[in-house]
């Protein structure tokens, strides 16, 4: 069964859901897709939000839906937050709805998170592919995404043509639908015809990749002239800034991203002298 027909099943039901896939693939949609027309729609903007007014988020999503954008960010305090959530979501009539980019193996020893709580929110977990994964369905999400931005901007109107829509379809997506957003949104604002052609459709492609390698504040740049030592420390360290600023800090998700015991990441970073601070259970 494709996505849509996953989701399909499981719109009319009440019970909380569990999204999961990598980083980009469009989470928020899903759970959009998961909300009944016309009914109050609450993101959970942080984990302090999620952890010290629970109360007032149900509150806001009665009869409607709350999201949580990123199950493995939930610290203590928040997982508390949402225990609370779950069990009152019948009360105020929500649909509780949780998206992890993490992977789920050995999901509650890593994250330092409840088992319990896990358990209930992860007994309906639906995957959501990457955009590699279904290719053929680029071409019209491109022309969806373009219509709502037309309309949500009031811009003039704006159509791809066939060549514009190929290069698209055959570009590499590695920030899934999250970047193909970003790059139709762009090619949308800056357009000074109503239609675009493929030449500027790969001017923005070729300004967001440049512009993707910067976008967590890291400079790829540094010297190749010294030692070897020099320049594997040099770039372990922009490898490091990068993965911390994007996930935000999480040392246990760049523990795991970088394939590392947390205390061999901290020695790691300590050796280059890096400095991080610990939050807490390492969030």
């Amino acid at each position: 069964a494709s996505l849509r027909e996953r989701l399909a099943q499981l719109a009319n039901l009440r019970t909380p859901v569990l999204l999961t896939g990598d980083l980009g693939v469009g989470f928020e949609a899903c759970a959009r897709y998961l909300r009944p027309v016309n009914t109050p729609w609450v993101k959970v903007e942080s984990m302090e939000q999620l952890g010290q007014q629970s109360l007032v988020l149900l509150k806001q999503a009665s009869n409607g839906t709350l999201f949580v954008p990123e199950l493995s960010l939930c610290h203590a305090e928040a997982q508390i937050g949402l225990q609370y959530i779950s069990q009152r979501v019948h009360e105020f009539n929500v649909r509780l709805i949780c998206a992890s980019s993490a992977g789920l193996g050995d999901f509650c020893n890593r994250f330092n998170f409840e088992p319990s709580l896990f358990n209930l929110l992860s007994r309906v977990t639906i995957p959501v592919p990457s955009l590699a994964e279904h290719r053929e369905d680029i071409l019209d999400l491109s022309k969806q995404i373009l219509q709502q931005i037309v309309e949500l901007n009031k811009l003039p109107a704006r159509r791809f043509n066939t060549s514009a829509l190929n290069a698209l379809k055959n570009a590499e997506w590695p920030g899934n639908l999250d970047q193909l957003y970003n790059v139709i949104h762009t090619a949308a604002l800056c357009a000074v015809q109503g239609e675009i052609d493929a030449p500027f459709v790969l001017q923005v492609l070729h300004q967001y990749n440049q512009r993707s390698q910067r976008s967590l504040g890291v400079t790829l740049n540094f010297s190749l002239d010294g030692t070897l030592r020099e320049a594997r420390d040099a770039f372990e360290r922009l490898y490091f800034e990068y993965h911390i600023k994007q996930y935000q800090g999480n040392m246990s998700r760049v523990a795991e991203k970088a394939g590392l015991e947390r205390t061999h990441l901290y020695r790691k970073l300590k050796v280059l002298g890096m400095k991080v601070h610990r939050r807490g259970e390492d969030e």
